[in-house]
């Protein structure tokens, strides 16, 4: 994906040395902010947009959620 994508859909990327502060700023649980960071790549994040979203997170299988 493009640095002009990303822009576009709100893409951002959480460095791994601020996983732990930015997973708790917003009441990410401990155990899920570890998985985060032994899975040892950057954290993505994407405004939600109206459809299907897939989550893909790089510590498990990606789902589809419905948004409305």
């Amino acid at each position: 994906m493009s640095a002009s994508e990303r822009r576009k859909y709100g893409i951002k990327e959480i460095l791994l040395s601020d996983v732990k502060e930015w997973g708790t700023k917003r009441g990410l649980s401990q155990e899920t902010i570890e998985e985060m960071l032994k899975g040892g790549k950057p954290v993505y994040t994407a405004r939600i947009l109206p459809g299907e979203v897939t989550l893909r997170r790089a510590w498990s299988s990606s789902s589809k959620i419905p948004v409305k």
